[in-house]
């Protein structure tokens, strides 16, 4: 595995920028160096978010590069629970990312359970308050999801936004009298209480329209092959 510099988390998460970097070329997952980071240096929501969105890919992207997630998404049992790595002295999974520090502790889609117990420090590394456009910054592998992007603390916000409207832009499609959304407002639909309004800010203005003045919903099919 190549060597890297020794990486902290300053400015801005740079380390997990560097690490999502080195496996977009081809390079495997630097776990040695990844472990060696304290999330508690984290000091906001941006800073947060772009560092676990940034690792989660990383890891994602690792898998498929070396065939850990093939086929459909699916149908690969088990996957965001095992794939894991250990940073802060703490096994931190891609289940345990997006659900316990990206979503407020919030359960994942079709279950009951919050993914951190009472009194897991890793809770005091997740993010505040749920921002719902981080599910479109977000990326499992399949061909559906959100490109992959490296996002940083200082551009937290204006990468956000700049993911939404983009993944809008190619998911948000009319056909006839209905407006189809992106699947993932219904997939989290508990992070999406008012999709029509959401969708509303972000859809392409044409759309935007159609929406405000009571087009019918439906929903754009998600295709969850592996993208390689």
């Amino acid at each position: 595995m190549p060597q890297h510099p020794a990486l902290t988390l300053q400015p801005h998460g740079q380390a997990a920028v560097d690490l999502l970097t080195a496996v977009r070329s081809g390079e495997r997952l630097d776990t040695a160096a990844i472990s060696a980071l304290d999330p508690a240096e984290l000091v906001d929501d941006a800073a947060r978010g772009a560092f676990w969105v940034d690792v989660y890919n990383a890891l994602v992207l690792d898998q498929v590069n070396i065939g850990g997630l093939a086929g459909d998404v699916r149908r690969v049992p088990g996957f965001f629970r095992r794939t894991a790595v250990d940073i802060g002295g703490r096994s931190i999974s891609l289940h345990v990312i997006e659900h316990g520090l990206l979503r407020g502790n919030r359960p994942a889609p079709w279950s009951l359970f919050r993914p951190l117990a009472g009194g897991d420090v890793r809770a005091t590394w997740a993010v505040s308050k749920l921002d719902p456009r981080v599910h479109f910054a977000l990326n499992c592998g399949a061909r559906s999801c959100p490109p992959i992007a490296a996002y940083q603390a200082a551009r937290w916000d204006a990468q956000l936004d700049l993911a939404t409207r983009s993944y809008f832009a190619t998911e948000c499609v009319a056909k006839g009298d209905v407006v189809n959304l992106p699947w993932l407002l219904k997939l989290y639909a508990r992070d999406f209480p008012e999709p029509r309004e959401f969708a509303a800010r972000y859809a392409p203005p044409p759309l935007a329209e159609r929406l405000r003045t009571g087009a019918r919903l439906g929903w754009t099919p998600y295709d969850w092959s592996v993208a390689r």
